[in-house]
């Protein structure tokens, strides 16, 4: 139990550290040098918040889950998305 919290807690920060988020982050740092208002800070640090969520979730899930299940489950959300997408294709959406 001790060495998968550990795990979590390497994978939250291997999540910050991504490039996807650090690139996001300094956009973040950019803008607020510049002068941006309340809203335009909103923005970002949803967009900023969501990406680092986003990235924690898969890592965690991936050392929760373990490879095979991770990829089990990758598998099946695609299929799911590829039946989405023929019904919607049926009904012209």
């Amino acid at each position: 139990m001790i060495i998968k919290a550990m795990e979590i807690s390497e994978a939250t920060k291997d999540a910050m550290t991504m490039p996807e988020v650090m690139f996001e982050a300094a956009k973040v740092f950019r803008k607020v040098q510049n002068g941006i208002s309340a809203e335009e800070f909103s923005e970002v640090m949803f967009r900023y918040s969501g990406i680092l969520s986003a990235a924690t979730a898969t890592l965690v899930a991936s050392v929760c889950l373990g490879e095979n299940k991770m990829n089990e489950m990758i598998s099946e959300i695609d299929e799911f998305e590829k039946t989405t997408s023929e019904i919607l294709s049926e009904f012209g959406e």
